[in-house]
């Protein structure tokens, strides 16, 4: 429902450990080896501490964010861990895309295999600062407001039903673009009835809008949408 940090797991690569805090200066970070790592094939994690928590959402957002990120840098970030189809004098970044979800589990830091090559390193200097999640993705292509809304005294939001929010998401995405405007608040409505908190709501529809027809409009809408769910607090709710 809700995770903190960033997690990236590089194999395969030609992006050495050392040098990917480079490419992100202000950034604190650890990096660390993984049991099958050596100096000739690098494998190794690399873990961004973040301000605070964020929903899956918005990790997903941060995740495609640093692959683009990889990609300015000239490393090639590829869906799967093939080696024959990278565009020639391409260096690949060996950055696992299957370990974006916020559910997938890591093993603990360990020795590489003989703990000849072993190492654990955590960058926090030159004024690196823990990623902020809200001003990533307000400077990425889906843009938030930072500043959070608060719910009404008397409602106050329960644990929040995954499965629920798995299917308000999927019945945005398939509604017809010309149901946009509705459906949008709808989605609202929904998330609002799983147990999201409003600070989350305005975080999901700020990064749905990108499937409507118009994703300004619809962004456009989401101060007013807020406002009706906070003074509107007998809002019917769909199961």
């Amino acid at each position: 429902m809700h995770c903190r940090h960033l997690y990236l797991d590089l194999e395969n690569g030609d992006l050495k450990p050392e040098e990917f805090p480079k490419l992100f200066p202000n950034l604190r970070m650890v990096v660390m080896n993984t049991f099958n790592h050596t100096a000739e094939h690098p494998r190794f994690r690399v873990v961004i501490p973040t301000t605070g928590t964020m929903p899956p959402e918005v990790y997903s957002i941060l995740q495609n964010q640093i692959a683009s990120k990889l990609e300015e840098a000239g490393y090639s970030v590829k869906k799967d861990k093939s080696r024959t189809t990278v565009r020639p004098n391409t260096l690949r970044s060996g950055l696992d895309l299957g370990k974006q979800s916020p559910a997938s589990l890591f093993l603990l830091p360990c020795q590489a295999e003989g703990s000849k090559h072993g190492f654990f390193r955590y960058y926090d200097d030159g004024g690196r600062e823990f990623l902020d999640p809200t001003i990533w993705v307000e400077n990425g292509p889906i843009p938030i407001v930072p500043e959070p809304i608060e719910w009404n005294p008397d409602h106050q939001p329960g644990p929040v039903r995954q499965d629920a929010v798995d299917a308000a998401l999927a019945r945005w995405q398939s509604t017809p673009k010309e149901n946009g405007h509705a459906a949008f608040f709808q989605l609202a409505v929904d998330l609002r009835g799983a147990g999201m908190g409003a600070c989350d709501i305005q975080m999901v529809l700020q990064a749905q809008a990108r499937f409507a027809r118009n994703p300004e409009e619809r962004k456009a809408e989401i101060p007013g949408i807020l406002d009706d769910l906070k003074t509107k607090s007998r809002v019917r709710l769909k199961d």
